[in-house]
């Protein structure tokens, strides 16, 4: 049997299924991503996605390394509101080398403001609060 895991990402649960080949189970993971990416131009085509999302920080904030390693790969699903704001961002910086974290610390809290005309978000992590302007997602300084 060649096992195969899908989660929903708005719950917890993972389930793993089952091919009875790997040329099988390629199969269903491709016709998942195609229904996914079909799915995904269907809402854009109609408008009818609920918000949009913006890349606030791509590389500021670090995890610890242990976490990330034992995370499996995600699939990335070509032309979800995800996707479009990775690839705008990559407009902006490039896909190439990143500029390396401002805070090692778990993220608790982000919020959007307005300062002295300004548009700006801050984050709130362990080890202090930081701001950065909305449309700068690598501009973060610790302001405590």
């Amino acid at each position: 049997m060649y096992p195969f895991r899908v989660k929903h990402l708005g719950k917890s649960e993972v389930y793993t299924l089952y091919a009875p080949s790997a040329q099988n189970r390629q199969d269903w993971c491709d016709k998942i991503l195609e229904a996914k990416t079909r799915h995904a131009a269907s809402l854009f085509e109609q408008n009818a996605e609920p918000f949009r999302l913006r890349v606030m920080a791509d590389t500021a904030f670090a995890y610890d390394v242990m976490a990330a390693v034992s995370q499996r790969s995600v699939v990335s699903v070509k032309g979800t509101p995800l996707d479009r704001a990775i690839r705008e961002s990559e407009q902006i910086y490039g896909a190439g080398g990143r500029p390396g974290p401002v805070c090692r610390a778990q993220v608790n809290c982000a919020t959007a403001f307005n300062c002295y005309g300004k548009s700006m978000v801050a984050i709130g992590t362990d080890y202090g609060v930081y701001t950065a302007e909305s449309s700068n997602s690598r501009g973060w300084s610790r302001v405590s």
